[in-house]
């Protein structure tokens, strides 16, 4: 016997799960919220061990040679509680050449730095009038310490690049925030 012909049932798509775009939003937040504050974290903590590097650079007076261009300034540091005892009458600096350097004072609150144990203020800055090795010799009592030019644009730098870093996250965060909307709207209106 013959079976007649019957009329198949109308295909329907199963409803699209909203999981695609609910992870999107959920990453995008993240990233968007998480990007410039790991920037601006990751960018401090490589600033500060930047700056402890830099205190390591201290050297005694006594065994002073530090190598300057013209125009370079390195700063002269006492201890804390020798810092009355110093002064730029009691210092000098020369190239090998015999080109005095500038020595002009600072005020103790200029730099300050803790390293090697003792806590160190500036009192002083010397500027190189010629290209070279700068000889320093101080006549007194005190501890004198010699720290090169800081680094302050290699420190910038590298915090403004974590800060780009943590910007870049957030725009990727913000571009996902925006897909899993607009893909959790068409998925609502299919619904």
């Amino acid at each position: 016997m013959a079976v007649p012909y019957a009329n198949p049932a109308p295909h329907v798509n199963p409803p699209r799960s909203k999981t695609g775009p609910i992870v999107m939003i959920v990453l995008g937040v993240l990233l968007l919220l998480g990007g410039p504050l790991g920037g601006l974290i990751g960018g401090a903590v490589h600033t500060a061990s930047q700056a402890v590097r830099y205190s390591d650079d201290i050297t005694p007076i006594e065994t002073a040679d530090l190598r300057l261009d013209d125009g370079d300034t390195a700063i002269l540091f006492a201890e804390a509680d020798q810092i009355s005892k110093v002064g730029i009458e009691f210092c000098h600096a020369r190239t090998l050449t015999g080109d005095a350097a500038q020595i002009t004072p600072v005020a103790d609150s200029f730099m300050s730095i803790s390293a090697h144990g003792h806590d160190y203020r500036s009192f002083a800055r010397i500027t190189a009038t010629g290209d070279g090795v700068q000889h320093i010799e101080c006549a007194t009592d005190a501890n004198v310490y010699v720290a090169p030019p800081a680094p302050f644009e290699g420190f910038l730098r590298a915090f403004g690049w974590w800060i780009a870093g943590g910007l870049v996250v957030a725009l990727v965060g913000l571009g996902l925030l925006i897909t899993g909307i607009v893909g959790l709207s068409r998925r609502s209106r299919r619904a």
